[in-house]
């Protein structure tokens, strides 16, 4: 089975590159540090994807896949910690992104 989290990031950061330069290589990067279990730079865009990648992954299944994606997505904006200097427009696109590919993800069943 391949690794949701990771599908959810790096497609998230897809539909996010358009309104954040260098999302994607910072995914990567944060993906890399996750897999050889290195904690994750708090401040990083990339760190935040997978940051939001992981905890709507982990509502969509804790949740039995029940929830609907504004559930979801209100969840992680609540439990998900941003830097400062991450606008709430950018946060609110990563959230959605995030949720729309997690919910892309578990209906392929990953």
């Amino acid at each position: 089975m391949s690794d949701p989290v990771a599908l959810v990031a790096r497609q998230a950061a897809k539909k996010l590159a358009p309104h954040a330069p260098g999302v994607r290589s910072d995914v990567e990067a944060a993906l890399d540090r996750r897999s050889s279990g290195q904690y994750l730079d708090p401040v990083s865009l990339g760190a935040l994807v997978v940051s939001a990648a992981q905890l709507a992954w982990t509502i969509h299944r804790d949740r039995e896949r029940k929830a609907p994606p504004d559930v979801i997505a209100h969840e992680v904006r609540v439990r998900l910690e941003a830097p400062a200097d991450v606008t709430t427009e950018v946060r609110n696109r990563l959230v959605e992104a995030v949720v729309r590919e997690t919910v892309v993800a578990a209906e392929q069943g990953h």
